[in-house]
């Protein structure tokens, strides 16, 4: 079983009401961000737990649990109490990654807002908008796309023909 398919597996949708299964070593902030629990991962977070703590099996963090279960509420916690949106597992999966694997746009939208680097690459060489795709995501391959197209400086050039095109100077 591949790393993709183990996460498919073990992520929810918001509507169901079963825990996450998650690997043996996990801490109680991956559950509380896995399970939507806001309120424990606040308490965890502020208390006892290092928000960017990586699983010894799988390397995952906190914030890819909430990532890949959607729950955007928990994310944005864990990003506010310091939780790093870079940070990959064993087999390179970022959150942004297993968002984009949940279909998660809401929450693809927040990792990219913090920095989430939408070219990061998996062991298998494929990026979360590979990911998007290959689940069928159109929405946050869209989301995607646009972040990469607004990122590689396409935009500006874009503008820059534009203006000149019609005589006017960006702005006016």
């Amino acid at each position: 079983m591949t790393q993709r398919e183990a996460i498919a597996m073990t992520t929810n949708t918001a509507d169901e009401a079963t825990p996450v299964r998650m690997s043996p070593d996990s801490h109680p902030l991956h559950w509380a961000a896995a399970n939507g629990c806001a309120d424990l991962a606040r308490y965890l977070a502020e208390s006892y737990y290092d928000v960017n703590e990586q699983e010894a099996l799988q390397g995952t963090t906190p914030l890819f649990w909430a990532a890949a279960a959607g729950h955007v509420h928990v994310a944005r916690l864990l990003i506010e109490k310091g939780a790093a949106v870079k940070i990959a597992n064993r087999q390179g999966i970022t959150p942004l990654h297993a968002a984009a694997e949940g279909g998660h746009a809401e929450m693809a939208r927040l990792l990219i807002r913090h920095g989430a680097s939408i070219h990061a690459r998996d062991d298998d060489g494929e990026t979360p908008l590979d990911w998007a795709k290959s689940f069928g995501h159109d929405e946050v391959a869209a989301l995607l796309n646009d972040a990469a197209y607004r990122e590689s400086g396409a935009r500006k050039r874009d503008e820059l023909a534009h203006a000149t095109k019609y005589g006017r100077a960006i702005g006016e």
